[in-house]
């Protein structure tokens, strides 16, 4: 059946991309950021110009990003706490003045996410005066908007998706792309509504969906198909809502399903049942009737041989008049009467060989009297409750199939109350709880089939107070600590199943303090901590199993601070960084294995400075080699960045300025993917073209 949150995609798909710029009112959109404001006109007033200006803007292309250029000047807008640009402003050198060309947002990672194109609007006459009438405490200064593609990358660098607009209104189209390049979905923009034919595809390139929009509103055929190709839905919508019958078809092409709607609500009529699916052999599987949303009349479910399986009949979206269950033969397994939605009288179903499934009893105003009853296959009682108000309410009581109680509930109105247990198929008391006023209250004990201790623990109105212990099923201690009022108030232990003490802590108010440690099963210290007010305080060192340090530091207040140490299982250093205040600072050396330098780097105050040198391992007989030769001023990329193969041949040079790539690259590589050709330049793009139809 048509599923709504589908067709909905659409929808969203629009909207998510509409919101990540829009702020303010419907009636003209202003967002600003660090006093520059990009705006998207509201899609139900476009501006109003000149024929002047219309000829102007219109030669501009909105099916090309424009190129960036060399003159081009750059303005960080926002910065992200490290200080990298988190979005970035081109500007384009005029006569009298810079004009904003390009919107750049950036990850934190300084990956470029998107890119998209701007036209600038300036109120007081000069370059493109719209004439913009709106009431925006910012229309006094320039205002840019959203003109031609605005195009998404995944962390990939691979293109994610390309929405189009037109003087900041969406407009033509919104493409989304798999990670291969082809078409993952398309849906037509006007004005800023969604309009025209809309698509989804399969990662093969094969279609998925189709379907139409009208001002904004789904009108006329949706269709979705297999992978195959064989369309296995077929609805009509008017004015966003379905009408008329819906069909669905198996993968191999087989009828599945008919559905009646009017005006978007489950319908029938005398010739049309609103809901009928059938088998694969064209016979009924499921027939069901309603009336403008609300089951009616006859319902019933079929065997694949035509025998009827269940019959039930509806008035006014009740169930009223006798439910039957029928096995194959015929026979009736299971009866029930319902007065206008509340079941009356006794209730019950076997199964098709006529072994009792469950029974019930209610009085003639629908309230249970006798308790619901299952059964297990042999013929065992599986549980016994009752219902009030759609709630289990009373005792509830289940067994194992052998007849051995497995538990026993209480429940007041679906809520656990007093004294609950469980019991192994042994018969044996596996847990004991008692709650009050829904929140556990008491004792909370658990024992091991072996009926010895597992777990007993203090609870005071849902909050653990007092003693918490857990057993080995040895019997021997795994856990010993005591809380006050739901925290850890004292020594926190725990032990392995061999009795070696794996850890000790001491806790306060639940919080760490003072010295914390713990052990492997063979009594080899593998971690020590130091705590005050749980946070880390003096040093921290970690352990290999066999004794030898693996890392050790210090911290002052939660911070690194000083060396860093950590080493290899043979006990050879495999790094040695140092940190003040929490940050790296200073040099940071890391070695291979072998003892060999694997990279070297610098830091001040957190910030990534100067060259930093990384090293390919050591092949035999082979000198070793650098791998990449990084350049950093003040936390961000700057210079030359350089790679190179294993034997020492430059790979690639690429040049950033203040962490943004600028100026010459030696690796440039022309891409063609799906309908879009880009060139790209180790994760930077550059694009060419950009075809406007799918």
């Amino acid at each position: 059946m048509l599923n709504y949150e589908d067709v909905m995609y659409y929808f969203c798909m629009y909207f998510v991309v509409f919101g990540l710029f829009v702020r303010g009112s419907v009636e003209g959109i202003v967002t600003k950021v660090n006093n520059k404001q990009i705006l998207v006109a509201s899609a139900q007033r476009p501006f109003t110009n000149s024929s002047k200006i219309v000829e102007e803007v219109e030669n501009i292309s909105l099916t090309k990003l424009k190129i960036r250029q060399p003159n081009w000047k750059l303005e960080i807008l926002e910065k992200y706490s490290d200080g990298s640009p988190k979005i970035v402003l081109l500007l384009e050198p005029g006569k009298d003045k810079t004009v904003p060309v390009k919107l750049l947002h950036y990850t934190a990672s300084g990956l470029l996410y998107n890119e998209s194109d701007l036209l600038a609007l300036d109120n007081d006459g000069n370059n493109f005066n719209l004439e913009m009438r709106l009431e925006s405490e910012f229309n006094q200064d320039p205002l840019y908007v959203y003109h031609g593609p605005s195009v998404y990358y995944d962390g990939a660098g691979a293109v994610e998706m390309i929405v189009f607009y037109k003087w900041g209104v969406l407009h033509d189209s919104i493409k989304i792309y798999y990670p291969n390049g082809l078409l993952k979905s398309f849906v037509g923009i006007k004005d800023g509504r969604l309009e025209g034919l809309a698509e989804k595809h399969f990662e093969n390139g094969e279609i998925a969906e189709k379907m139409h929009f009208v001002k904004g509103q789904l009108s006329g055929i949706f269709e979705r198909f297999h992978l195959n190709g064989i369309r296995t839905m077929l609805s009509f919508y008017h004015e966003g809502v379905l009408e008329g019958e819906v069909k669905e078809w198996t993968n191999d092409g087989k009828l599945q399903g008919t559905y009646h709607y009017s005006k978007g609500l489950l319908s029938g009529n005398q010739t049309n049942k609103a809901f009928r699916r059938y088998y694969s052999n064209g016979m009924v599987l499921e027939e069901r009737d309603f009336c403008q949303g609300q089951p009616w009349g006859l319902h019933f479910r079929n065997y694949q041989s035509g025998q009827k399986s269940y019959v039930a009949h509806y008035e006014k979206g009740k169930k009223h008049g006798r439910e039957q269950y029928f096995n194959e033969s015929g026979e009736e397994i299971g009866s029930g009467e319902y007065l206008f939605g509340k079941p009356i009288g006794k209730h019950e179903l076997f199964s098709p060989e006529k072994t009792l499934i469950n029974t019930v009893l209610f009085d003639k105003q629908g309230i249970q009297i006798k308790p619901f009853v299952e059964y297990h296959k042999n013929g065992a009682k599986k549980a016994q409750y009752f219902h009030a108000e759609g709630h289990l309410n009373g005792e509830y009581l289940e067994w194992y199939s052998k007849g051995v109680l497995k538990r026993r509930y209480e429940y007041d109105k679906g809520e656990f109350e007093g004294l609950q247990q469980e019991f192994f198929d042994s018969g044996i008391l596996k847990l004991r709880v008692s709650y009050q006023n829904g929140i556990k209250h008491g004792l909370y004990e658990e024992w091991h089939e072996s009926e010895k201790l597992a777990v007993r623990i203090a609870i005071d109105q849902g909050l653990r107070n007092g003693a918490s212990q857990t057993w080995h099923p040895n019997g021997l201690k795994a856990i010993d600590s005591t809380y006050q009022q739901g925290k850890l108030d004292g020594p926190y232990q725990e032990w392995h199943i061999n009795g070696i003490q794996k850890f000790y802590g001491d806790y306060v108010a639940g919080k760490r303090q003072g010295q914390h440690r713990e052990w492997n099963d063979g009594e080899v210290l593998i971690v020590e901590a130091q705590y005050k007010d749980d946070i880390l305080q003096g040093q921290f060192r970690h352990w290999y199993a066999n004794g030898t340090l693996k890392h050790s530091a210090q911290y002052m207040e939660g911070k690194l601070e000083n060396n860093v140490e950590e080493f290899y299982e043979n006990g050879k250093p495999a790094s040695l960084k140092h940190y003040l205040d929490g940050r790296l600072d200073g040099e940071c050396l890391c070695w291979y294995e072998d003892g060999e330098p694997q990279e070297v780097r610098s830091y001040k105050q957190g910030q990534p400075i100067g060259a930093h040198i990384i090293y390919y391992p050591v092949e035999k007989n082979l000198s070793q080699q650098i791998s990449h030769e990084i350049n950093y001023q003040a936390g961000k990329l700057h210079g030359e960045q350089k790679s190179f193969y294993p034997d020492g041949t430059l790979k690639a040079v690429m040049n950033y300025s203040q962490g943004l790539l600028h100026g010459h690259r030696s690796i440039l590589k022309v891409i063609l993917m799906g309908d879009i050709i880009y060139a790209k330049v180790m994760g930077e793009k550059l694009f060419i073209n950009i075809k406007i139809t799918s």
